[in-house]
């Protein structure tokens, strides 16, 4: 998606006029995306650039770049990690996975890991260093409190502490070097409680709650913060709430909302933007879904929402994440209930080029599992 042939467009341009151009140097080359050009056309680039600005920013953002490429080579593996299925004796019930499934996005090939010690629909998935975090969920029976670690260099699971009551469908994103679980479905009912666990001394402990209960929600973090995305509350059903959290202090705070109320979405950063893609809403206590193809981008810096192309499938319980400059959605539930497909379908979002394309579809099709980048 991304050669050698946009760069030299891009000099092009600023070459032509570069002492008027010259102060949008650093914003076309941002959008150029550097780290996805090479190093050898990066240097044949350089080679030819007559301008000393020029020349100085790209010799800067090649040292840059140059820096960060071992962290930019290693985050490239997308991790799918239980979630559930159509058990193949009977396709009205649900099979709850521990399998775990992984796609190299920069070959574009998917492969099997090391399966996880239990089967888990609706996990907390995050990364902290070079660990996989798996938490909770629904089993096979019964909701989990447990979690496990995955090791992708042993390819092997470790268990981890318990966390202080078992949930799913709840928010699991890393911070500071922590894992910190918000809501969920509990035993009873939506779960407001926030935990945070340590894994230098392998414990949980309950810091709060949230504003209110909610589960189905979308989480990522950003600029040392939480944001939680959608969801659904016990008053309002599904919602567009946008809400910052800060660990900090332990203050939450709302932001512009969603234009369209969502829950059961992925939301994903990618180049210090939020996007929420598909999702949808579950009318009153039945089993029916409303799946989305709609897709909306936050800008941080401005606080706004803008709607991109939609998705070219509607989905819920999609799973996704960003990975060598590209955003990834996979699998989900494409119909009005939960005997209807559940799809092994894979597309991939151009930000630069604001397009959608067909990826590497998932090895099996599964929905409700979580997802994260390594």
């Amino acid at each position: 998606m991304f050669t050698p042939r946009v760069l030299r467009a891009a000099l092009r341009w600023l070459g032509h006029e570069p002492e008027s151009r010259k102060q949008h140097c650093v914003e076309v080359l941002r959008r150029v995306r550097l780290r996805l050009v090479g190093p050898h056309a990066l240097e044949e680039a350089l080679n030819n650039v007559q301008d000393p600005y020029m020349a100085g920013m790209l010799d800067l953002l090649k040292a840059v770049l140059a820096s960060r490429e071992p962290r930019e080579r290693a985050r490239r593996h997308l991790y799918v990690v239980g979630g559930v299925r159509h058990d193949l004796s009977r396709i009205d019930v649900l099979e709850a996975l521990h399998t775990v499934e992984r796609l190299d996005t920069c070959k574009k090939v998917w492969e099997e890991v090391a399966p996880m010690h239990f089967h888990r629909s609706a996990p907390g998935v995050a990364v902290i260093g070079n660990r996989l975090y798996a938490v909770g969920g629904r089993g096979s029976r019964n909701l989990l409190a447990n979690g496990e670690a995955y090791d992708p260099v042993s390819n092997k699971w470790s268990r981890i502490a318990d966390m202080s009551k078992p949930r799913r469908s709840f928010g699991l994103v890393a911070l500071h070097n922590k894992l910190y679980a918000f809501g969920g479905v509990g035993d009873l009912n939506r779960e407001a409680s926030v935990e945070v666990y340590d894994p230098e001394l392998d414990e949980w402990t309950v810091v709060g709650e949230m504003p209110e209960p909610r589960c189905g929600m979308g989480v990522v973090s950003y600029d040392g913060a939480a944001y939680l995305v959608g969801g659904s509350t016990q008053t309002q059903g599904y919602t567009n709430d946008l809400l910052h959290y800060n660990p900090v202090t332990g203050e939450w705070r709302r932001l512009a909302p969603l234009k369209h109320a969502r829950g059961c979405t992925a939301a994903v950063v990618l180049d210090s933007r939020l996007y929420v893609v598909g999702g949808g809403a579950i009318p009153g206590d039945s089993d029916e879904f409303i799946p989305s193809n709609r897709v909306e981008c936050y800008i941080f810096a401005k606080n706004e929402w803008e709607v991109i192309r939609c998705i070219r499938e509607a989905r819920v319980g999609c799973m996704a994440g960003a990975a060598g400059g590209v955003l990834v959605v996979a699998g989900g539930h494409c119909g009005v209930n939960v005997n209807d497909v559940i799809t092994d379908r894979v597309e991939l979002y151009d930000s630069w080029e604001k397009k959608w394309a067909e990826g590497p579809s998932l090895p099996h099709s599964r929905s409700f599992a979580g997802a994260a980048v390594l």
